[in-house]
């Protein structure tokens, strides 16, 4: 596969002569006309510095697709060194040695100098790489490799000379980790392509697991077609045998490479790049998936069965009023349950685009009859001038919901409604015509629902005699299985992070600091952990320490939940969910 049909002439010297009448001063043999022709030009040294002698390498490979490149580690020169420790991010994580960026700086030139020496002695020992994980977009985790700092100096270093050989090779339209052709680029030309040409379709296609699964073997033998240079390519051998060290063992990585070397793709990004993927961890953390608690199972489960229930009822349905403290995960058990629906709905009807399965609307403070008829309107797109009546709104609202088929109805805040109020009254009667209207199940949610009389009066023991009330509770502390409890919850949301340098139980060991910042209470835990991944990304760490933790404000209900015992009292109503 990888034979040209002959020998491996010509091969070139990559210490390539300034002029074409001493062609034949370095070493090799079969050199093509014209590799030498290239003029010297100065880089960013002055002088005959070492970004001119990679001018030429890259001229020679240009010209000469075929050519093998014999001396290529003398091009890793300490100036290369310098430029590489300068361009690596201050903020990086440190590898298995646990040498930082500014550590290593506060001797740079004595640290280089050595370095420099052990790579051309043949002293210099890769170190193993740190094993981290970061979520793939299909929800599989993709592995990374976190190099020691001086392994990251000499990769970036090599990459910089392989790109004066390689990106000869590549076409206009490859893309990839290039400089200048990253994915973001892609994107950009590929957008270009469909706006201005005709496009008629566009394959997307993927090599799975390519860096986990590569091959040593065949990437040894592709690197031989180029490379010629037997110290440059013992050099590479040493990172690709050199392992990973995943929760303290050391395993040998027979295949693959690690990714997030400096000689691997991820930490050739540019700092555009790099800021578009910190971007994106924000993104995740900030909407960080929520485990699955006994309130949201309690949801879930009693929200399907009515719906099943419901489904040939004309009238008088059955609903579900999730009640509780501000903080228990009220509005996240009544959006899971949406979501699951919608999930299944989908999955069932497939082909159906027209079906909305789900409506979720909030009522508003001091609200009136219009004003949630509104909201109904404004979920379904529904636009209407402001002289439109209550009734209009109303009438337009049933009617997309029977055509789009809605048969789960969300309503959240419900305690703004007060039946004490004439105005509130009025709302209740509004949100009981839609539920007359629309042959759907209703969800309500708000805070202590019971104590705001929802179910006082004629209209509130009708709704008490049709709705099943679901405590959202703070989890327990008291006993030693409320304590086990909470800490399988804590590493429960722990798993969902996507930390480069978070090591797995770290959040569990402060299990009990959680409770006592959070009280207890899902969306205080889910505040304090989101808001200390993000700041661990801002600062570079990417792993959530207890000082980042108290960095986070919590909500008022946690902090004036001050006795632990409050919530351990209410653990009956937590095993019931």
């Amino acid at each position: 596969m990888h034979e040209r049909g002959k020998s491996d002439s010509p091969v070139v010297p990559a210490n390539l002569p300034n002029n074409a009448a001493a062609a034949e001063a370095g070493e090799g043999s079969g050199l093509a006309k014209g590799n030498t022709a290239s003029k010297t030009r100065p880089g960013h040294w002055a002088g005959h510095g070492a970004l001119s002698a990679l001018d030429r390498v890259r001229q020679a490979a240009r010209r000469d697709k075929e050519a093998r490149f014999t001396a290529l580690l003398h091009h890793v020169s300490l100036e290369r060194l310098v430029m590489a420790y300068w361009a690596l991010s201050p903020k990086a994580a440190p590898g298995v040695d646990g040498v930082t960026w500014q550590d290593y700086g506060r001797d740079l030139v004595a640290n280089l100098r050595d370095l420099h020496d052990r790579v051309h002695s043949g002293r210099y020992r890769a170190r193993p790489s740190r094993r981290a994980y970061i979520p793939k977009a299909d929800g599989r985790l993709r592995p990374l490799g976190i190099t020691a700092l001086e392994d990251k100096i000499v990769q970036r270093a090599v990459v910089e000379v392989l790109n004066a050989v390689y990106e000869a090779d590549f076409r206009g339209f490859s893309y990839g980790f290039r400089p200048g052709r990253g994915p973001h680029d892609a994107l950009d030309a590929l957008a270009t392509g469909i706006e201005r040409r005709k496009v008629n379709w566009i394959l997307d296609a993927d090599i799975r697991d390519f860096f986990t699964s590569l091959d040593h073997c065949w990437l040894e033998k592709f690197l031989g077609h180029r490379i010629a240079d037997g110290r440059m390519l013992r050099l590479l051998r040493k990172w690709l045998k050199a392992g990973v060290i995943e929760d303290g063992k050391w395993s040998q990585t027979p295949e693959g490479a690690p990714q997030g070397a400096s000689a691997s793709p991820l930490m050739a990004m540019s700092p555009k790049d790099r800021a578009r993927h910190e971007d994106r961890l924000r993104d995740y953390h900030a909407d960080l998936p929520l485990v699955n608690t006994p309130t949201i199972q309690k949801v879930i489960s009693t929200g399907r069965l009515l719906i099943q229930l419901n489904r040939r009822q004309i009238s008088a349905r059955r609903g579900m009023v999730i009640s509780g403290m501000s903080g228990t995960g009220k509005t996240t058990a009544l959006t899971q349950l949406g979501r699951a629906h919608e999930l299944a709905i989908r999955r069932r009807f497939p082909d159906d685009g027209d079906r909305l399965p789900v409506i979720y609307v909030t009522v508003p403070p001091a609200a009136t009859p219009r004003m949630l008829a509104v909201e109904f309107a404004r979920f379904l797109g529904l636009e209407f001038p402001a002289r439109a009546n209550v009734t209009d709104i109303t009438d337009a609202v049933c009617s997309v919901a029977a055509h789009t088929r809605v048969d789960l109805v969300l309503v959240d805040e419900i305690h703004n409604i007060s039946l004490a109020t004439r105005a509130g009254a009025e709302v209740s009667d509004q949100l009981k015509y839609f539920a007359e209207r629309l042959p759907a199940t209703f969800i309500y949610a708000g805070v202590e629902v019971e104590a705001q009389g929802l179910f006082a009066g004629a209209r509130g023991r009708q709704i008490a005699g049709r709705f099943t009330v679901v405590a959202a509770v703070p989890f327990a502390y008291g006993t030693a299985e409320q304590s086990a409890n909470w800490h399988a919850l804590v590493a429960a949301v722990e798993s969902t992070l996507r930390l480069r340098d978070h090591v797995a139980g770290t959040l569990p060991e402060m299990a009990e600091q959680l409770y006592r910042r959070s009280r207890g209470m899902i969306g205080s835990l889910s505040q304090l952990v989101r808001g200390a991944a993000i700041l661990a990304i801002d600062d570079g760490t990417e792993k959530i320490t207890a000082e980042l933790l108290d960095l986070v404000p919590v909500d008022y209900a946690a902090q004036r939940c001050d006795n632990p015992i409050r919530a351990s009292r209410l653990v009956g109503d937590t095993t019931a969910l």
